[in-house]
């Protein structure tokens, strides 16, 4: 049987959420989406996720609360991370990186990194 990881995508631009969701339902992924970090923590606690996509800058709650919640929870420390965001600074690469994101990749998306990004972190372990 073939594994597919189920999915969490935090993101608050309905157009990038439901791009970036085209593309993972076309290469057979499942999972759930939300536009708040505050809501993604819910989702988190109360699912099984192998990989949460996240934006950082959200309205309510951000991307790196969301990273710091599934770090901090024992049960949750196995989720892989991917950060998509728009900003490209240092400073916010390093403090998402530090948080326990494990990889970042830069807005506009492009979708062939994503599905490397996935195939790396979950895929091919």
């Amino acid at each position: 049987m073939h594994f597919m990881p189920r999915i969490l995508l935090v993101e608050d631009n309905e157009m990038f959420l439901t791009g970036v969701m085209k593309i993972l339902v076309q290469k057979g992924y499942t999972g759930d989406i939300c536009q708040n970090g505050k809501e993604a923590i819910e989702l988190v606690k109360n699912n099984d996720y192998d990989l949460v996509i996240t934006d950082l800058l959200m309205p309510v709650g951000t991307g790196l609360e969301l990273i710091t919640a599934i770090k901090n929870d024992e049960t949750k420390q196995h989720i892989n991370i991917i950060v998509i965001s728009s900003m490209t600074n240092a400073e916010s690469i390093s403090e998402a990186m530090q948080a326990g994101a494990d990889s970042y990749l830069t807005k506009p998306l492009n979708p062939f990194e994503l599905l490397k990004q996935i195939d790396k972190l979950i895929v091919n372990v």
